[in-house]
């Protein structure tokens, strides 16, 4: 089951600013306390709801994921 996210949460209507809760490899690879942002929408509802990963609310420049 896949939660349901505003389109508002990524940025330009494409991304998603995230910080990791728990180191994670797959698709995307992060490591506790990192920040990235991840474009593909389904990818962030499912690290999302696992708990991997938190929204982050900053303007702060981050990593991007290579997808």
């Amino acid at each position: 089951m896949r939660v349901g996210l505003s389109h508002s949460l990524f940025l330009g209507g494409d991304r998603m600013k995230v910080k990791a809760l728990v180191s994670f490899a797959g698709v995307v690879t992060m490591g506790v306390g990192e920040v990235k942002e991840i474009k593909d929408k389904a990818i962030c509802e499912d690290l999302l709801q696992a708990g991997y990963v938190e929204e982050v609310k900053s303007t702060k420049k981050v990593k991007s994921d290579e997808n």
